[in-house]
């Protein structure tokens, strides 16, 4: 494959990444694809499928359900996800639509992720194949958390693309990728800082690049590399976290 064909298979296995929208309101809904988790007393967590949801419930009707609920903290962006009292439930999905109950963990959460699949495969090879996999959230804090961690997603797929369009080992000049990234504006300096809503993108067109944007609370997360050296305050690049 050449590198000009290497280069439109990456742009367009990433772009929908990069046109995700950002928070317009303080308010963030808490429905997702028409699937909402609550608390219950005592750390209980409930999910339901909505009628608009029914032809998703099938994915999941029957399957082995996996659930983990999590707190999201007041502390720094890297370390918001507190894992000492999480959740972890594993059951058998009902085969009508209705609601899910999970006994509680004793406290109440912010996200839950719900991954649903079957074993498959015969007995000495089986695996795990996913049906359905769903980040819930539970509060403001929790729809906070996943949209910032969306945003994150889409700065390491914004960076991916510069790189994958760069030449003789220099990252590209920026009216070189201006079109290729959806809401792309160029930074004066490393440090500068794009409006809510829109990538901020610094290169000198050789070995340092910047991608900036801006979290629903005002974050600003960025991804900066300059020669051998990366530094970023994204948990999906920081961290290693790949969900």
């Amino acid at each position: 494959m050449t590198s000009g064909a290497r280069r439109a298979v990456l742009g367009t296995t990433i772009i929908a990444a990069l046109v995700a929208p950002s928070a317009a309101s303080a308010q963030l809904p808490l429905e997702v694809r028409g699937v909402t988790a609550v608390n219950g007393s005592e750390g209980a967590v409930r999910i339901t499928f909505s009628r608009d949801a029914a032809r998703l419930y099938r994915r999941v009707a029957g399957r082995t359900l996996l659930v983990t609920c999590v707190r999201v903290a007041d502390g720094p962006l890297l370390l918001r996800e507190d894992r000492a009292g999480e959740l972890v439930r594993t059951r058998t999905a009902p085969e009508r639509r209705r609601p899910i109950r999970l006994r509680g963990g004793g406290a109440a959460f912010d996200v839950c992720k719900l991954v649903a699949g079957r074993m498959t495969g015969r007995r000495s090879n089986r695996r795990f194949a996913t049906t359905l996999t769903l980040d819930l959230p539970l509060t403001q804090a929790g729809a906070v958390f996943l949209r910032d961690r969306r945003l994150g997603d889409r700065l390491v797929a914004a960076l991916d693309l510069v790189a994958a369009n760069g030449r003789d080992g220099r990252y590209p000049a920026f009216a070189d990728v201006a079109d290729v990234i959806p809401r792309l504006v160029q930074l004066a300096t490393p440090d500068a800082t794009p409006a809510p809503g829109a990538i901020g993108l610094y290169t000198d067109a050789a070995q340092h690049v910047t991608i900036v944007a801006v979290s629903v609370l005002g974050r600003r997360l960025f991804i900066d590399a300059n020669g051998d050296t990366l530094s970023s305050n994204v948990p999906e690049l920081v961290a290693g976290q790949e969900d």
